[in-house]
């Protein structure tokens, strides 16, 4: 079986070691690099190439947000999901702008895992205090222009259910469908929204008013 590879950045020795056993002691994951700062960004990244960063938003000398500028233009492929001890921060739009995958909690540990897979597989991991709130934020700015998207019954329930943080799987138990029906349904949403990630499917979507 081939092992998800996460690097972690975050200037809290104790945090980030924390995340490292966490991820080793998950089967299905390795942890290829721990970094404080993301200073030696590219050479870290070179070095360990990992499939999925865990990147906290606030750290000394080049914070999170100038990494993941730096991964979005010279690392593409790479999936990365931010962290913070915040909730009501503005940052979570800088980040969601930059191309972030995702978005959660420092304190909810139990959701890392969770969240690691579900980004590896596509999706858009979200706390949902983070997905509230990035909500407030989007919807006064949101265009009256309501552009014609051809989105299906389900595929418009999976886009309400993806806009208040839940993952793949609480989708799939509340609709009573497969993870993989799941799966298939929100790359179709991308493909008719034209988008790439879930947290762009969700913003256009409140842009068009379909949720």
């Amino acid at each position: 079986m081939k092992k998800i590879k996460v690097a972690v950045f975050d200037d809290n020795d104790i945090h980030r070691e924390g995340l490292k056993l966490l991820i080793d002691a998950e089967p299905k994951m390795a942890c290829v690099g721990t970094f404080a700062d993301c200073s030696s960004l590219m050479d870290n990244i070179n070095n360990c190439m990992p499939n999925v960063v865990l990147m906290d938003i606030e750290m000394p000398n080049v914070s999170g947000i100038e990494g993941l500028l730096i991964i979005r233009k010279y690392f593409p492929r790479i999936k990365v999901i931010m962290q913070t001890v915040f909730e009501n921060n503005d940052k979570v739009i800088a980040c969601m702008c930059a191309g972030a995958n995702g978005y959660v909690l420092k304190r909810h540990l139990a959701g890392i895992i969770e969240a690691i897979i579900e980004v590896n597989d596509g999706g858009a991991p979200m706390s949902p205090s983070v997905a509230r709130h990035v909500l407030d934020l989007i919807l006064p700015q949101a265009s009256k222009e309501n552009e014609r998207v051809d989105l299906s019954t389900r595929e418009v329930e999976i886009l309400k259910l993806l806009s208040v943080g839940h993952s793949y799987k609480i989708i799939a138990d509340t609709l009573n469908i497969s993870y993989s029906t799941v799966n298939t349904h929100t790359k179709h949403i991308y493909e008719k929204l034209k988008v790439h990630s879930g947290v762009d499917a969700v913003m256009k979507a409140i842009e068009k008013r379909i949720i």
